[in-house]
């Protein structure tokens, strides 16, 4: 990433990590996919939650978050923290975004990495979570990261629905929305403005890789996250 666009990351976590936030009314949102048409393979979680697949290159991947409150194995996922709880949590847990449950069928849920890298497991059967490898491969395959994130955002939803700036072109059938976050300190923000997901992949025992895709950029961002911090899931087959 550019000098120019890493400092420009860098101020984006600053001012979520502060809590000045813009997300977007419930009257906003946009409606839950059907599938987009580009597949009608379909799959279920633990849960019974139905996804949609496509295939991007050589890779199969899901084309809505992950809405699981189960591992694999049955187990249930803790949920239901406050803000300074959140901020405390050193095993997996999951948010719905903006504390609505409503928005679940849109959005997904929002996981931290511990929940990721639970040995559970918190993909489907036969799925995982990505590498950052994998996303690479993603990314790469759309045009790489200064242009993939029109090819991977949907085509309604983004920027507040106010107009069609944020909106992508969603050439690669992967249907991106706007689910925001839940930081580390347990506020949620950038619903409408901001998606991003998370890899496999730990840099340390407090950060691990993600991708991000904004409103206003063509870009895919990578960059490091504090694992209590909550993201969106995509699987990868």
């Amino acid at each position: 990433m550019a000098v120019g666009n890493k400092q420009r990351l860098n101020l984006f976590f600053i001012a979520i990590s502060i809590c000045f936030f813009v997300s977007c009314s419930d009257d906003d949102a946009p409606v839950a996919s059907n599938g987009g048409g580009t597949s009608e393979v379909t799959f279920t979680d633990i849960d019974g939650n139905v996804y949609h697949e496509v295939k991007i290159g050589n890779q199969i991947w899901m084309k809505e978050n992950l809405k699981t409150t189960h591992y694999k194995n049955g187990t249930f996922i803790p949920n239901g923290f406050n803000n300074a709880a959140w901020a405390g949590l050193g095993f997996g847990a999951y948010a719905e975004v903006n504390n609505d449950i409503a928005n679940t069928a849109v959005f997904g849920k929002l996981y931290n990495w511990y929940a990721v890298n639970d040995p559970r497991g918190l993909a489907p059967e036969g799925w995982h979570i990505p590498t950052d490898v994998e996303w690479g491969l993603l990314v790469l395959e759309l045009g790489g990261d200064k242009k993939a994130g029109h090819a991977l955002k949907y085509t309604y939803g983004w920027d507040n629905n106010k107009d069609s700036s944020g909106n992508g072109t969603n050439g690669s059938g992967f249907e991106a929305l706007p689910s925001g976050l839940r930081n580390g300190l347990g506020a949620f923000g950038y619903k409408g403005q901001g998606g991003g997901w998370w890899s496999s992949t730990a840099i340390d025992t407090t950060k691990s890789w993600y991708r991000f895709v904004l409103y206003a950029s063509p870009m895919v961002f990578k960059d490091a996250y504090g694992n209590r911090n909550g993201l969106a899931v995509r699987c990868v087959k």
